[in-house]
């Protein structure tokens, strides 16, 4: 075995022992800004809510751009397993039930912080589409996919059901930052309902 070769076995061999570390590290770190927003964000105060020096956490994700690039990538797995989630609960109920049950498991106030963090995420990736593109993309089709599918099974047909599942996407996303904002869960909850009942209704 040459000398690159046994370097750069010992480095992976580094980087395995130190990834459990580093995962739990990015786990709090997520949670944090989910609790605290990106806003702001600084290394220091970040590293001390995580009982850690600045310098550990620099060791291990290198600058702050690149660690919000690996929360991002952290919150699209979380968003992956609400889908996951959201996708049982969308198949194991007639479709206007389903999307009400949907809303109330999305909106509950437990789920106020990924709310906040997932907005404030998509204006963050707005504004740097070239950094998190596979951000934004995901975190629309991936969705879309799911509505879609579920449209055409409660008998959509399959050349309106993308426009429809583009409508209902933005219509419930809109709905949940109403919620967030004002804090009406009566008038959004009986929105959500009407949207429901309007996603299944027939069409000539």
């Amino acid at each position: 075995m040459d000398d690159s070769q046994e370097s750069q076995d010992r480095a992976e061999a580094v980087r395995a022992r130190q990834e459990p570390r580093r995962r739990a590290l990015l786990d709090a770190a997520m949670a944090y800004v989910m609790e605290h927003g990106l806003d702001g964000l600084s290394i220091r105060p970040l590293a001390a809510a995580l009982g850690i020096g600045h310098r550990t956490l620099l060791y291990y994700f290198g600058s702050k751009e690149e660690l919000v690039a690996e929360i991002f990538v952290a919150f699209r797995a979380y968003d992956r397993h609400v889908l996951d989630v959201n996708s049982a609960v969308l198949a194991s109920a007639e479709p206007q039930r389903a999307v009400e049950a949907v809303w109330d498991a999305m909106s509950v106030p437990e789920q106020t912080g990924y709310w906040r963090f997932f907005f404030e995420a998509y204006g963050y990736a707005v504004r740097d589409p070239e950094r998190y593109q596979a951000f934004l993309d995901g975190i629309v089709h991936d969705w879309l996919t799911l509505i879609t599918g579920h449209l055409v099974a409660a008998g959509i047909a399959p050349e309106h059901a993308p426009a429809l599942a583009t409508l209902a996407l933005a219509a419930f996303r809109g709905l949940v930052l109403d919620l967030v904002a004002t804090g009406d869960r009566a008038r959004t909850t009986a929105a959500a309902r009407a949207l429901a009942a309007a996603l299944v209704a027939p069409r000539s």
